[in-house]
C-alpha cells in the first residue's frame, strides 16, 4: 500500500501553508518515477506540426502518460496544454515552427510600423494555434474523472512575448534606440496577456475545475501564476527597472498567488528587487546546467527566505534534496526533484520516510 499517495485536498492545505512561509505536517514534495505501466506508443504523425497542432492526439498522448505513471507526495498530476514557449505571441501576430521537442516564433515585428501595429492591435484568440489550446484544454476538462487536473498553457510575460514577437537581440537595440516604441507595445502586451490569463482561468473555471496549474504544478484554488520574464538575462537591474518592473506588477496584480521563475545565473543579479516585491510571495531559482546542486546555492536559498518569500527548490536527486532540508529547514520550502527519477514506488516511499525523520 502507498501511503504516500496524492491527495488534492492534503497538499492543497500544505502549498496554502507554503506560501505563507509556513508548515503543517512536513513541505510539499513532488517528485518522479520510472512509469510501471509503459502504454503503447502512438502512430507517428505525418510531421512535426501534426504532432503538436492536433488536440485530439495531444490529449491523448498527455494523458497516456499520466496513467503509466503512480503520483505520489504533492506531485499532482496534471495534464497542460502546450505548444510551446510563444503562444502569448501567436495572439499578436507570431507564427509557429515545430520541432520534436519545441517550437519557436517568426518575429514579425521589423519596423516602427510593425511595432505600432502591436501597439494598436487586440489579441486574438481566434488564430489557430490559441483555438488548438483551447480544444486541448476542454478535451482534457471533459476526462477529468479520470483523475488528472487539466492546468494552464505557459504565458510568458509582456517582455518575452515582446521578444516573441521581434527577437531577443533586436529587442535588445530597440530598449536604446526607440524605447518610446517598447513601452507602447508592452502597454499593449500586459493587456493582452491579462485577457489571456482571465481566458484561461474561465475556461477551467467553466469545466468545473477552481485549480489552475502550471507548469509549475504547484496548487492554490484561486487566481496564480508562474510569472517570469527570462529577458532578464540579458539586461542590466537598472534596464529592468523601466522595461520591466513595472509592467510585470501590472500583469500579475490580479494574482492571489504567484512564485517568479528566475532563470540563469545570468538572471541572479535581478533577485534583490524581485524581493522588493509584494505581489511575489515565493521565488523558484534556476541555478541551470552547469550550475551543480542545489545545495551549491543556500546562500541565495537563504537570502530569498530572509526576504519573507518561499522557496521552490529545484534538487537534482534525493541525496541534494535531503541535504538541502537539513541546511534550511521546512518552513516556506517546496522541495522539487526534476532531474532525476526513482525507480520505483518502494524507493519514492522509502525517500519520503527519510524526509519526515529530518523534520
Amino acid at each position: 500500500m502507498n501511503t504516500h499517495t496524492f491527495d488534492l485536498a492534503t497538499s492543497l492545505a500544505r502549498f496554502d501553508a507554503w506560501w505563507h512561509g509556513e508548515i503543517i505536517d512536513r513541505p510539499p514534495v513532488r517528485l518522479y518515477i520510472e512509469p510501471s505501466r509503459p502504454q503503447q506508443p502512438m502512430p507517428p504523425a505525418a510531421s512535426a506540426r501534426d504532432e503538436w497542432m492536433d488536440p485530439s492526439r495531444a490529449v491523448a498522448a498527455g494523458l497516456a502518460g499520466l496513467a503509466e505513471t503512480d503520483w505520489l507526495a504533492d506531485s499532482a498530476p496534471v495534464y497542460m496544454p502546450n505548444l510551446g514557449p510563444d503562444i502569448a505571441g501567436t495572439l499578436f501576430g507570431c507564427e509557429l515552427e515545430f520541432g520534436p521537442a519545441t517550437s519557436w516564433s517568426s518575429h514579425p515585428i521589423d519596423s516602427d510600423d510593425d511595432y505600432a501595429r502591436i501597439a494598436e492591435s487586440q489579441p486574438d484568440f481566434s488564430n489557430p494555434y490559441w483555438q488548438a489550446i483551447e480544444k486541448m484544454t476542454c478535451l482534457s476538462l471533459a476526462r477529468s474523472s479520470e483523475g488528472h487536473l487539466t492546468g494552464m498553457t505557459d504565458i510568458h510575460g509582456s517582455i518575452d512575448t515582446l521578444v516573441s514577437l521581434r527577437g531577443p537581440g533586436e529587442l535588445c537595440c530597440d530598449l536604446m534606440d526607440t524605447p518610446e516604441l517598447v513601452h507602447r507595445a508592452l502597454d499593449r502586451l500586459v493587456e493582452g496577456n491579462r485577457a489571456i490569463f482571465n481566458r484561461s482561468r474561465e475556461l477551467l473555471l467553466a469545466g468545473g475545475q477552481e485549480v489552475s496549474p502550471t507548469w509549475t504544478a504547484f496548487l492554490h484554488r484561486g487566481p496564480a501564476y508562474a510569472s517570469s520574464a527570462d529577458f532578464l538575462a540579458l539586461i542590466s537591474p537598472k534596464m529592468a527597472q523601466e522595461f520591466v518592473r513595472p509592467y510585470l506588477r501590472r500583469e500579475w496584480d490580479m494574482l492571489e498567488r504567484s512564485v517568479f521563475h528566475l532563470d540563469g545565473r545570468e538572471a541572479l543579479h535581478h533577485l534583490d528587487w524581485l524581493l522588493e516585491e509584494d505581489w511575489i510571495q515565493a521565488i523558484q531559482w534556476v541555478y541551470g546546467a552547469g550550475g551543480g546542486r542545489a545545495c551549491d546555492w543556500l546562500d541565495v536559498y537563504r537570502k530569498i527566505r530572509a526576504a519573507g518569500k518561499s522557496i521552490h527548490l529545484l534538487a537534482v536527486d534525493a541525496e541534494d534534496a535531503l541535504h538541502a532540508l537539513r541546511e534550511l529547514g521546512p518552513q516556506g520550502l517546496w522541495i522539487d526533484i526534476q532531474m532525476s527519477r526513482f525507480p520505483s514506488v518502494q524507493a519514492a516511499e522509502a525517500f519520503m520516510e527519510n524526509l519526515q525523520r529530518i523534520i
